[in-house]
This record gives C-alpha cells, structure tokens and sequence, in this order.
C-alpha cells in the first residue's frame, strides 16, 4: 500500500510505502477489523520486499484476536516511513523511530514548517489503511490497536475519521509536557532512551512552557480522501482535544518496565480522559512528590 507523499522537496524517499497484512478468519459475524498498527520495516529502503510470513509474531498476535473476537483483523507495517534521508534539513543520514520523530519536532520549532511533525502523516496512513481495507473486505468500522508511537496514533486517527469505533493506546502518555515535568521531578532527569530529544532541547525547557506550545497545539486542516471525517482540524498531543474522544471506549495498556514513561504518568492524564474507558497497568497509593 502507498499512503501519500511526504516534503517531496526535502525527505528522501518521501513516498510512503507499507506492507498491509489482512486476516479473515473463517465464520466472521461482526462489520469490524481490527487494524493493529505496528512496528516493522516491510517496504522501507531497509526491507524493500513486502512479503511478511505468517509466523511474524503481529500477523500471529491479530490473527488471535481476531479469532477470539470473530473479526476481520489487519496488520500494517512502515508507520512512520522509515530510514528516512532529510539531506536538505542538514540530516545527512537515514533516520529511523525517535530520530526522525525528534527530528521533525525540531524542524517544526526551528524553521516553522507546519507539515513537519511526524505525527501528521503516520496519521494519513492509518486512514488510507481504512480506506484500503474498507474497499477489499466491505468493512465500515475500526477498532485500533498500536503501541508507543503507534499508540499515539490511535488517539489521532479517531478524532478524524468517524469508522474508528475504538482504540487500545499501548505504553504511551499523553498530555506530555506535564508528564515530562514530573518525570524530570521523579528522575532528575530524563531516560537515557528519550536522547533524541534531549540532544535537540525538546523536553525540558520546551515541551512545558509556552514555547512549546505551538507543537502541542498543531493544528492541519484534513483533507478528505474518501473518509467520513468528523472534525477539521488535528492536533498533535491528543490531551488537548480528549473532548473529541467523548462516547469512544478507548482501553488504556500501560507497560511495566517502560523504557520512556514513568509508571504513574497516567497521573498527568487519566482523569480527563472522557468514559467510556478502561485501563490496565499497576495501581499505586497516593504520595507527595
């Protein structure tokens, strides 16, 4: 599948590519999918062929739940684009994950390109997804599962497009600059994996005063492509229009051990997420920090 085209004049390749796995078991009762979006390189410059087996463990994690819950179920693979070359950003090499998503922050910040911010397209390919798997199996409604920055995406998508009847955030925090200010209280500092970003001066000092704003509170008019869209604009952290999220069940997956998030982030946002909602993860007693 090919999403869309991205800063043709500045990111090579700037064609998204991505392997879309489609799983339909037999005797399905239900006008769902469940669209697992996860991490993989099928149709990057790193992994140009798109022929993913059936042991991969995501083809085998979808296909389970959709078992279980009599469903159809796809996997896409490549969101975002990866080892992406920007050599007209002063990036001379491929960048991949946390480098090329800090990298657009900080491209966002410094030179004021509107289009930059990695979450803005990873977006457009879930929808496309939608639009690609609603014409191969005649299915109006989406349940969206991701992790970490996939997790994220969740969030976007069903702010956009009406189909999306649900989502299952895994392992990533919203409302980032407070998380990031209480992960700095708790820490002294940040996780060594967020260097990324502390090398480009996006956590402290930015996210959470008002120069960071304009980032957290990106805004793009979406365009229609074919997709029922309910709202006009996006916006990049999802906190800032959980009213928007009002009616979606959304299940909440913090992970144990997490590499970037502090296990009581959800403190930072787990009251003003609106019903219906359920979240699984650890439970903690109330402490003065």
């Amino acid at each position: 599948m090919t999403s869309q085209r991205w800063l043709p004049q500045l990111v090579s390749p700037d064609v998204w590519n991505h392997t879309l796995v489609v799983i339909t078991p037999q005797n399905v009762s239900k006008d769902l999918c469940l669209l697992y979006i996860a991490l993989g390189y099928f149709g990057s410059p790193l992994v140009p062929s798109s022929h993913v087996a059936s042991s991969n463990e995501d083809v085998q994690a979808a296909a389970k739940m959709a078992l279980a819950a009599g469903t159809h179920a796809a996997v896409l693979f490549n969101v975002p684009a990866e080892y992406l070359t920007p050599p007209q950003l002063d990036f001379p090499h491929p960048l991949v994950e946390d480098q090329m998503l800090s990298a657009s922050w900080a491209l966002f910040r410094d030179r004021g390109l509107s289009q930059t911010p990695l979450e803005l397209p990873m977006t457009k390919a879930a929808v496309k997804a939608m639009d690609v798997i609603g014409e191969f199996l005649d299915v109006h409604s989406f349940v969206l599962v991701g992790a970490s920055k996939r997790g994220n995406l969740c969030w976007h998508t069903a702010t956009v497009d009406a189909r999306v009847r649900g989502i299952v955030p895994i392992a990533r925090a919203i409302n980032l600059g407070a998380v990031w200010a209480r992960t700095q209280r708790q820490l002294g500092g940040f996780p060594m994996v967020t260097q990324d970003y502390v090398e480009k001066h996006l956590l402290a000092g930015y996210l959470e005063t008002p120069s960071g704003e304009p980032l957290l509170h990106i805004e793009e008019p979406w365009m229609q492509t074919g997709s029922v869209m309910t709202h006009d604009f996006l916006l990049q952290d999802p906190f800032f229009y959980l009213e928007r999220t009002a009616g979606l069940p959304k299940f909440i997956i913090n992970a144990a051990s997490d590499d970037f998030f502090i296990p009581d982030n959800t403190r930072e946002w787990w009251d003003a997420v609106p019903e219906p909602k359920w979240k699984l993860g650890w439970k903690f007693k109330e402490c003065s920090i």
